[in-house]
């Protein structure tokens, strides 16, 4: 598994940064190396550049074509999260919130300083490791591309899996995954094209996000227990095209993803919209889907 993020940059940040991020997991097995490897080859060839990005192969009809083939009839899966602007910051305030109503106090430990870029990045990890361990994906070295905060990211990383076996959400005799940043030289083509996939994911809810966010509810609660790591459950179904073909090509809404939906890990797609709520988007279809929202509150089991 290796995972790249669009729109974060490749150093620690300042001051938030009001803009919208997505991150994405490429994983694969031995079987996958040399089909995908050839796809980043073919790529590089196609936008002259081995270091290609989203926007290198969305200006490209032949690297478009060429990526949504070589992906869509892989054997990978592909770990999908989307980010809205301070979405971070704002799910932390929602939960504060509902916190303080229910114990009359804010958490304990709880900061209210702004937060920056970086801190929601490593927010961004501790999702991403909750969402990797939903399945039993011991047999897998995990990898995140190369940053300059690299062990920051590994600590947020291994923290998350401390957090999950602490809470018992996890078979104890099981061995979690730890991350390691900067994949080594032979696993570099994934961490570029895991990258294009991160760079759709924003174009994509550029495209998508004003049918799937008036779905969501303002408030949401659930009676019954939430017992599994992600705890999210349907609120809307959607009907009708959810990825809308037919757009030019270098227009900030083109999405790729009509080519390869089918290879997100279980068709989902995991994301935090403009309010902080979390949710996911489920495609069945390219026609026929359905939105969950992560309630603000539930029982403890």
């Amino acid at each position: 598994m290796v995972f790249d993020e669009s729109g974060t940059g490749s150093t620690p940040g300042d001051l938030e940064r009001a803009h919208e991020f997505s991150c994405c997991g490429l994983m694969f097995e031995e079987g996958d190396v040399q089909h995908l490897r050839a796809l980043h080859a073919t790529l590089a060839n196609l936008t002259s550049n081995g270091d290609f990005k989203f926007s290198d192969v969305r200006k490209s009809a032949a690297a478009t074509l060429a990526f949504q083939r070589g992906i869509g009839s892989s054997n990978c899966s592909l770990i999908a999260l989307h980010f809205a602007p301070q979405s971070v910051s704002l799910e932390q305030r929602r939960f504060e919130a509902v916190y303080s109503a229910q114990h009359g106090q804010p958490p304990a430990g709880y900061e209210t300083q702004p937060r920056t870029h970086h801190d929601n990045l490593m927010e961004v990890v501790k999702i991403a490791a909750a969402t990797f361990i939903v399945r039993p994906f011991e047999r897998h070295t995990v990898y995140w591309d190369a940053r300059s905060d690299g062990p920051a990211i590994e600590h947020a990383w291994n923290e998350s899996m401390r957090q999950v076996r602490a809470f018992g959400l996890v078979d104890p005799r099981r061995e979690l995954p730890r991350l390691s940043v900067g994949p080594p030289n032979a696993l570099k083509f994934a961490a570029r094209l895991a990258g294009v996939v991160a760079g759709d994911l924003v174009a994509f809810f550029r495209n998508c996000s004003r049918r799937v966010y008036p779905l969501l509810r303002p408030a949401f609660s659930l009676s019954r227990p939430i017992t599994d790591i992600v705890g999210a459950a349907k609120v809307a179904d959607g009907r009708g095209d959810l990825i809308q073909p037919g757009l030019d090509d270098t227009g900030p809404a083109r999405t790729l993803l009509r080519g390869y939906y089918w290879r997100l890990l279980s068709r989902h797609v995991f994301f935090y919209d403009p309010h902080g709520r979390g949710c996911g988007i489920t495609i069945h279809k390219n026609h026929v889907w359905h939105v969950s929202q992560v309630p603000d509150r539930a029982p403890i089991p």
